[in-house]
């Protein structure tokens, strides 16, 4: 993603949420728990076919944000102090989630997380995930 992109993006997401000193009423704003193998209706995806693998984004509506990420129940990402996940990207093959990438939000700084699927959920490095995405594609 180039840089341009990328700094489009941050403002967009700035805008929509704001920061923390940010006054404006936010008791409209829903703390959504996702858990990707149940999706509810709250919840906005965006879905592409890239075989072998598929992408799924899953986004909600302005100022509404996701405070835990499950699978099956179980946690893999988790709210701590005033961090809140933008958007969730889900890698899988077969119908099986292996990659995810969370965008967070903390105040107005925003960090990549990234997580594997071995036996279980662990978070890796930016440079492990895009080994694994690269050897999935290839794969």
């Amino acid at each position: 993603m180039s840089a341009i992109i990328r700094q489009i993006i941050l403002f967009l997401i700035i805008s929509r949420l704001g920061c923390c000193g940010d006054s404006s009423d936010k008791s409209s704003r829903m703390l959504v728990k996702l858990d990707i193998s149940n999706i509810g209706n709250l919840v906005y995806i965006s879905h592409k076919a890239e075989p072998p693998i598929s992408r799924t984004i899953y986004y909600l509506k302005k100022d509404d944000t996701f405070i835990s990420i499950a699978d099956s129940g179980v946690i893999i990402w988790e709210a701590y102090g005033g961090e809140v996940a933008v958007d969730v990207v889900v890698y899988s093959k077969d119908s099986i989630p292996l990659l995810i990438t969370l965008l967070i939000q903390d105040c107005a700084q925003f960090k990549y997380v990234h997580f594997e699927k071995a036996e279980t959920w662990k978070q890796i490095s930016k440079e492990t995930y895009i080994e694994k995405l690269v050897e999935l594609r290839t794969s």
